[in-house]
């Protein structure tokens, strides 16, 4: 093959590849060759893309002897990014592969997109733990490179002068503005199992579905009925495989009439980690092609398996029981007290048309600006840019801010009270909310300070490794010398200072996903600092906190938001780890429905009422307008966590304490009673979270403080929390968090059907019922709708509100039942 003439865009290649190192990306030589050469984009180093470094001097000495090399970066851990590739149709040209992506829901609008040489395109994302390299396994056209692959990097020119280039913006911009979007891992690798399910032969399928009917057969309706109540019910414990067989069925038999019905089934997994939101509906959009799966049977037999075979029957028979008593009926007749004027009917009670949860509290922007001062433009900033409400972000803000500052500055109002800056937050909205965009808003620049740190750890891992095997080789001389003095009659020699290299560096970490209590001790034990715990979905790990030991999780968290020292038994070593300040904050998410269930089936012992709860509106659907100072937020954690710790008199850690000024202190004090006027009209869990509000606000205005330090970076350190801090504290956590708390708390030991209740007169308001059957109700789909039991609970309910009365009609046989509506609601829209 001719020589590559190195033209003066080839010769280009080698500032890409200095570019690239200059921002941390490492790099290593490719070969070039015309697309389709054999061996073109092949390394030309011994060991391939593990060679890759940012070594100026090296890449330079690498493009020196290959001047014409195209520029690789390796893919995963080693770089921070990982790709999903989509390529052309060979024959055609056609772009399937970035189709599939798309049809698969792959893409996030805020990726990296590069278009390569071929046609092709390559979408970049945050590396993140299980990112793998594959090929074809996604889709026919699709390709990932995580840990073990690599890329031929944007801007490098081919011999055939095709070159990969950027469609949009750059990697180092998205990079820098700290919105470069994760690696969809779960998503991905719910369609690889999906396609694999695809390729399987069909299953054998069990023929004793349903319930022995006799000649009863179920009609395709009532099919879908009872799929759909036992979705509702059936706990989810499925394998991976048998979950997307479920998907395929579903989909294959009824369209999209139960996505909404398989979405609330698969949150639902407890069989381990909470199943990933955009995983599901991944799985979901794979069961739209043809597969295997042909019927609604396999469907069926999962579900029955799952419900139990008495729960099932029970099911089926409420099915055909309705058909047999919902028939059209011959002739309805209406008695006097049945008619449907206005003027029979009473006045319906007016308490069961208010909301389930009151409106949901919102600060004017005077009073957002005062509170949150110089973080309020970056605030909104972030919100608008992730299409999220500002209290998601808010919220994130102040608890990750927070877990930064750590055990290194604590609050005191007084003597004898004192309080770490550990805020739990808990950001409740429906699944397309915004609360997973505004928690990566926050912690993305979180995890690019992270990686920093691993990779100084890194370097001082192998730095002391080597000091270590040194140390090793003096202390085995040593050893012999000592044995050869003392055996002829001698002094043996002293052990020299070099034979300890000693303790090995500590990986400093800030933030922790889903981690054992053993493991966050043996965390805390060395990095001492805090840490903050960021989970997409709380009510999992919440609702399933003491499953696996006996109820020693709870004790355990509960003491970590005291940051108090805490003892805890190792199950492998005889040794404890004890915790000097057991410090850990939480962020996280959950839906209201999930909200609602865990509050009731709680105890209150308190842990919940620790939490700081926003549940906000929804926000309209928009594109920014603006871009996100990310490198802003990354200076102020790097510098709350590099805050200094103090020492006691015996050279141990802890805390500087920063003390109130006096009329902070006064402000604190009038604020305390006013939260026990509020308490007083209290109950529950809402009553427990007042009586926490006044250490809320001590730990509010402690990370105000280092906020408002970070913002004006430069400033001497906090020496006082002001009267100001608290003031913001005060009215952010007594005039707007209270009156969420409420909105989350107050309404969750409302009887199950009264809210049903409720909920089917927002359905008779919004649809303008004025006669409907119990099916039309359960046909809604809507969450404790579905059994035929809980919807007569709150059709009686509403019976006894006098919204409703019931309607025998004689069909020749059993009764048909209708519902009338008070025409007097018309009066109350």
């Amino acid at each position: 093959m001719a020589a590559i003439q190195t033209s003066p865009a080839i010769q280009r290649n080698l500032e890409v590849a200095k570019s690239l190192a200059s921002a941390g990306l490492p790099v290593f030589p490719c070969r070039n060759a015309a697309n389709g050469d054999k061996g073109a984009k092949s390394p030309l180093t011994s060991d391939g893309f593990k060679s890759a470094t940012t070594d100026v001097d090296q890449i330079e000495r690498w493009w020196s002897s290959h001047p014409s090399a195209v520029v690789g970066v390796p893919t995963g851990a080693a770089s921070g990014i990982s790709v999903l590739d989509g390529d052309i149709d060979r024959k055609t040209g056609e772009p399937v592969g970035e189709r599939q992506l798309e049809e698969l829901g792959l893409l996030p609008p805020s990726a990296v997109k590069v278009l390569t040489q071929s046609g092709g395109v390559q979408y970049l994302f945050a590396h993140c733990e299980g990112a793998r390299t594959s090929s074809h396994q996604v889709a026919s056209n699709v390709d990932t490179r995580g840990d073990g692959g690599y890329i031929i990097a944007p801007g490098s020119v081919m011999a055939d002068g095709a070159s990969y280039r950027y469609a949009a913006r750059k990697l180092s911009d998205a990079i820098k503005a700290g919105d470069l979007p994760t690696y969809p891992v779960h998503a991905v690798d719910a369609a690889i199992l999906a396609r694999k399910e695809k390729e399987k032969a069909p299953p054998s399928i069990a023929t004793n579905l349903f319930i022995d009917t006799g000649d009863t057969r179920a009609s395709d309706p009532e099919t879908l009925n009872a799929t759909r109540r036992l979705l509702a019910e059936a706990p989810n414990t499925l394998t991976r495989e048998d979950w997307v067989k479920l998907a395929l069925s579903l989909r294959v038999a009824y369209g999209d009439a139960l996505h909404d019905a398989f979405l609330s089934f698969s949150e639902r997994y407890s069989g381990g980690t909470p199943c990933d939101a955009k995983a599901a509906q991944v799985v979901w959009n794979s069961a739209a092609h043809p597969s295997s799966v042909t019927t609604i049977a396999p469907a069926l037999a999962l579900l029955k398996n799952a419900a139990g075979e008495g729960r099932t029957k029970e099911i089926w028979r409420e099915v055909f029981a309705e058909r047999d008593h919902q028939q059209p009926a011959q002739s309805i007749v209406l008695g006097k007290d049945q008619a449907n004027t206005a003027s029979d009917w009473p006045e319906p009670d007016a308490k069961m048309g208010e909301p389930i949860r009151p409106p949901a509290p919102v600060m004017t922007n005077t009073e957002f600006e005062q509170v949150f001062g110089p973080w309020a433009q970056w605030i909104t900033d972030a919100a608008e840019t992730k299409n999220a409400p500002t209290d998601y972000v808010a919220l994130t803000l102040l608890a990750t801010a927070g877990a930064a500052i750590g055990n290194s500055r604590w609050a005191v109002p007084w003597e004898g009270w004192k309080e770490p800056p550990v805020l739990w937050a808990m950001l409740v909205g429906d699944p397309s909310a915004g609360k997973s965009p505004a928690l990566d808003a926050v912690l993305d620049p979180v995890k690019d300070i992270e990686r920093e740190m691993t990779d100084i750890y890194r370097k001082a891992r192998d730095k002391w490794a080597d000091e270590n095997e040194v140390a090793a080789l003096v202390l085995s001389q040593w050893k012999q010398d000592a044995k050869s003095a003392m055996a002829d009659g001698d002094t043996p020699p002293s052990k020299p200072r070099e034979a300890d290299a000693g303790s090995p560096p500590v990986r400093e970490r800030i933030c922790i996903t889903d981690i054992t209590t053993e493991k966050v001790a043996d965390l805390l034990s060395t990095t001492w600092r805090g840490l903050l715990l960021a989970r997409d979905e709380l009510s999992g790990w919440l609702g399933s906190m003491d499953r696996y030991n006996g109820g020693g999780d709870r004790p355990f968290w509960l003491e970590a938001y005291g940051g108090r020292s805490y003892t805890i038994d190792r199950k492998n070593s005889p040794e404890p780890i004890t915790v000097d300040h057991l410090s850990v904050s939480i962020i996280g998410g959950t839906q209201p429905d999930k909200l609602s269930d865990l509050l009731v089936n709680s105890d209150d012992d308190g842990l919940l009422a620790r939490f700081i709860v926003v549940c906000p509106d929804a926000v309209p659907l928009s594109r920014p307008t603006v871009s996100l100072d990310g490198a802003k937020l990354t200076e102020a954690v790097e510098m709350l966590h590099g805050l200094p710790h103090g020492t006691d008199e015996n050279g141990n850690r802890r805390p500087f304490f920063i003390d109130f000024s006096p009329d902070a202190a006064d402000a604190l004090h009038e604020f305390r009673g006013r939260c026990r006027v509020w308490e007083a009209d209290s109950t529950g869990l809402y009553k427990s979270h007042i009586g926490k509000m006044p250490g809320l606000v001590v730990r509010i205005a402690n990370v105000l403080a280092h906020l408002d330090w970070a913002a004006d970076a430069g400033n001497d350190f906090v020496t006082h929390i002001t009267v100001n801090h608290v003031g913001r504290a005060c009215h952010f956590v007594g005039e707007y968090l209270r009156k969420h708390a409420y909105r989350a708390y107050g309404a969750a030991k409302m009887p199950s059907e009264v809210q049903a209740a409720k909920t089917i007169g927002s359905i008779i308001r919004t649809d303008d019922l004025t006669l409907f059957k119990l099916r039309d109700i359960q046909n809604k789909g809507r969450t404790g709708l579905l059994k035929t039991t809980d919807v007569k609970a709150a059709l009686g309910v509403l019976i006894d509100a006098d919204w409703l009365r019931e309607i025998r009609a004689t069909t020749g046989g059993r009764p048909s039942v209708s519902y009338s509506v008070n025409p007097k609601l018309e009066d109350m829209k």
